[in-house]
């Protein structure tokens, strides 16, 4: 290496001593936070039902957005644009073919 640089050292010890640390504190963080008591069936179900409802939960927006936008479509006064816009953008299986629309 030439003139002016430097070099950094010893990292790994650093490293090392960050991740005891870590665990160290998560340690002192998490004590008592095991618990060997049995849950009854009744507890299990509704603690699954909360984390399922609680995952479910976290990306949901709302539907009122959406809803206006539908509500603009079906009272816009063209009415001709409606069947041009289900046409194209609806699937097969969304309803169209069973006379929803």
């Amino acid at each position: 290496m030439g003139a002016g640089h430097q070099r950094v050292v010893g990292l790994e010890a650093w490293g090392r001593q960050v991740i005891e640390d870590l665990w160290t504190d998560l340690e002192a963080e998490t004590v008592g936070a095991e618990s060997d008591v049995e849950l009854s069936w009744s507890q299990a179900e509704r603690y699954g039902f909360e984390c399922f409802i609680a995952d479910r939960a976290r990306d949901f927006l709302g539907r009122s957005p959406t809803l206006a936008w539908i509500q603009s479509i079906v009272l816009s006064a063209n009415r001709g644009s409606l069947n041009v816009w289900r046409a194209s953008s609806w699937r097969s299986g969304y309803g169209q073919e069973r006379g929803l629309w």
